[in-house]
């Protein structure tokens, strides 16, 4: 686990200003996951609950520094807790 980069905390931070949380990402705990490069983030889960899918609070889409279009979202499982 780690914590995000500045290019992560830029989408990060807008996603959760959208979902209207109130928590910084910046001291969340992420990791990435193994999805191909795609650039999918796991929060760390401090409460051991398993983890199911909620819903999609937030949604992006920019353009990177290689001028590729991505997307974004931010998922909350059904406690509202990050995904």
């Amino acid at each position: 686990m780690r914590q995000p980069d500045e290019s992560e905390l830029l989408i990060l931070e807008y996603l959760f200003a959208m979902a209207g949380l109130k928590q910084t990402p910046r001291n969340l705990r992420i990791e990435s996951m193994n999805d191909g490069e795609m650039g999918s983030l796991l929060f760390e889960n401090l409460d051991g609950v398993n983890r199911r899918l909620g819903e999609t609070v937030a949604e992006c889409y920019f353009e990177d520094s290689e001028r590729y279009f991505g997307f974004s979202h931010l998922e909350l499982r059904p406690a509202g807790k990050a995904l």
